[in-house]
């Protein structure tokens, strides 16, 4: 009983709302007594004979709070309002069925906006000039009036509700913000897009004393606009009206015959622009983004948040699984470096052993080597004792050939004791430090030795270089002079049997920083195995020349920090290669 009560007065009430004998048509600028449009009379005329035999009810209502209200009850009203207000209340079930266009605005979806206008001796002559500025506008919320003016501050990037120092607002009435300019209450107003001009088709210029400003190209309005347009005037239905009466309506505006300004209704199919411009000022449908809830934080980073909730726990993984990896492996390492410490201890035992078995060794060696060294300067000694002793048989000894014996003795007494010298060092471990020198001097030394020796009669040497004259090394002179020394003596026993003996020794650089001192000679060819014992430096006592002094000899050139390497000239002669570190440019330079 109590149901069927219900559903009877609920129909009732349905029936009265939507059978209603009025409809109300509301408006608010349009239909203003200092804003109305010629059209606005002949729109009223044409609802009025859609909705026949039922009345219509004209509502002129001054502000946009007014608009609100209405749209968002259950009447069943009909409203032409702006394509914001359209948007505010889609929500609400109210639909565009058609909107408005003129000669002067041919393009719906690019008609309105507005115009920004300062007095004509200001020096503002941008938007952005504004900042800090009094701005009189029509209403907080007007779309012409203000919020298409946020949008553009937007979109150069300002703050643009920080903008301006002050806003004041004086209705929908665009002349007393003129008014309110000219008294200099305010330092710019805001015009709706299109105003100026169709005020200029009644013979009125109210840009008189004024400087519009921000003026923005457009190709959609023949009208001067500060910023972007919109889609122009609405016509709105409410979805509590019947549809025969949204039909007629709809058709009646359609076939309406346009004003001698052009101005009729048509249909505006896009309000992405009006859509942007309030998400990007977060207002109206938009209004939302100001608050963050869980809902829109999750709807708008919940990807981030379970990206960053699963990099969490990789990174807590990842943590305490380093932290077991680094203790195993600090175990391992101590336990490894307590190993090495031993292996370290023995390997010390085991090189000092090595040191004194090779320094044995070596002396070994350098007796048989430097007894052949020995030989020449104690052989000289003897020939100028001899030449002295036969001088004084024959009473013919005079004093600079005394003199000249005894220098030549000297000097041969001297490399002895050197060599003497050198054997004690290595037997001591107390060579001398190394000394700085030219490998050119050096080789010219030992061939001058050789030749006072008579072991180069015959022979046809030549001494070439081509490195700089400041290129150096640094080692012992002495023992560089017995490694030259033991491969010429070598290369003299090779080629003695040969009709005309030749020997070439050069001396060059290479890109590496090394000195190359190069022996090669015209004696008889070198097998490979030959050239390969050497190499291996297998002590050889064959054709080569080359017996126990070459081990002595690649010892001396190692402690350089050198080599010595063989190979096979193109008659397959023997060439022997001395490579030794260069001092670097600096070095020699200081040395200089």
């Amino acid at each position: 009983m109590i149901l069927r009560t219900f559903l009877t007065y609920f129909a009732l009430l349905w029936s009265c709302t939507v059978f209603s004998n009025e409809i109300t048509l509301y408006a608010t600028e349009f239909l203003l007594p200092s804003t109305i449009t010629p059209v606005a009379q002949k729109t009223i005329d044409t609802v009025k004979k859609a909705i026949y035999p039922k009345q219509l009810n004209i509502k002129v209502l001054q502000s946009i709070d007014e608009i609100d209200e209405v749209l968002r009850s259950k009447e069943a009203p009909i409203a032409i309002v702006g394509a914001t207000t359209y948007l505010r209340h889609r929500k609400d079930g109210m639909r565009d069925i058609a909107t408005l266009i003129s000669n002067l605005q041919p393009d719906p979806d690019h008609s309105v906006g507005a115009l920004v206008v300062v007095k004509k001796d200001s020096n503002i002559n941008s938007l952005k000039e504004l900042k800090g500025k009094r701005l009189g506008a029509n209403h907080p919320d007007g779309f012409q009036g203000l919020t298409v003016v946020y949008k553009e501050l937007a979109d150069q990037g300002y703050a643009w509700d920080k903008f301006f120092s002050k806003i004041k607002f004086y209705g929908l009435d665009p002349y007393k913000r003129i008014a309110a300019l000219q008294r200099g209450e305010v330092d710019a107003i805001t015009l709706n897009a299109c105003f100026a001009e169709r005020e200029a088709q009644k013979g009125r210029d109210v840009l008189d004393g004024l400087k519009p400003i921000n003026i923005k190209e457009n190709k959609s309005a023949k009208c001067l606009t500060s910023t972007s347009l919109y889609p122009s005037w609405s016509f709105l239905v409410s979805p509590h009206l019947d549809t025969q009466t949204i039909v007629n309506i709809a058709n009646a505006l359609y076939a309406m015959h346009p004003t001698k300004d052009g101005e009729r209704w048509t249909i505006a199919s896009d309000f992405r622009s009006v859509d942007e411009l309030f998400k990007t000022l977060k207002r109206g449908p938009y209004s939302y983004l100001n608050e963050w809830t869980a809902e829109r934080i999750w709807k708008e980073h919940g990807n981030s948040i379970l990206l960053l909730t699963i990099l969490f726990f990789v990174f807590v993984w990842h943590y305490f699984r380093t932290r077991y990896l680094v203790t195993v492996r600090t175990a391992q390492l101590r336990k490894a470096l307590v190993e090495q410490k031993k292996l370290l201890r023995f390997n010390n035992q085991l090189r000092d052993r090595y040191d004194k078995s090779r320094r044995a060794l070596i002396v070994s060696q350098l007796s048989s080597l430097f007894a052949h060294e020995l030989s020449q300067p104690l052989s000289g000694i003897l020939l100028y004792l001899r030449s002295l002793k036969r001088l004084l048989k024959q009473n013919k000894l005079q004093e600079g050939q005394i003199n000249e014996a005894l220098e030549q003795a000297t000097e041969r007494a001297k490399k002895a004791h050197e060599l003497v010298q050198l054997v004690r060092s290595y037997a001591k471990s107390d060579r001398n430090n190394f000394e700085r020198m030219d490998p050119v001097e050096v080789l010219t030394s030992v061939l001058e030795n050789l030749k006072k020796s008579g072991e180069l009669d015959g022979i046809d040497i030549r001494l070439s270089s081509s490195s700089s004259e400041k290129s150096k090394i640094e080692g012992h002179r002495l023992e560089l002079e017995i490694v030259f020394s033991n491969i010429l003596s070598n290369s003299l026993k090779a080629i003695k049997a040969t009709n005309k003996p030749e020997i070439h020794i050069s001396v060059s650089q290479d890109s590496k920083g090394h000195c190359i001192v190069s022996f090669s000679d015209n004696g008889p060819g070198v097998s490979l195995q030959a050239l390969e014992d050497l190499r291996m430096t297998t002590p050889l006592t064959s054709t080569t020349g080359l017996g126990l002094g070459l081990t002595i000899a690649k010892g001396i050139v190692e402690e350089h920090r050198g080599k010595i390497s063989f190979s096979l000239s193109q008659s397959g002669s023997l060439i022997v290669e001395v490579i030794i570190p260069l001092l670097s440019f600096g070095e020699n330079t200081e040395d200089e």
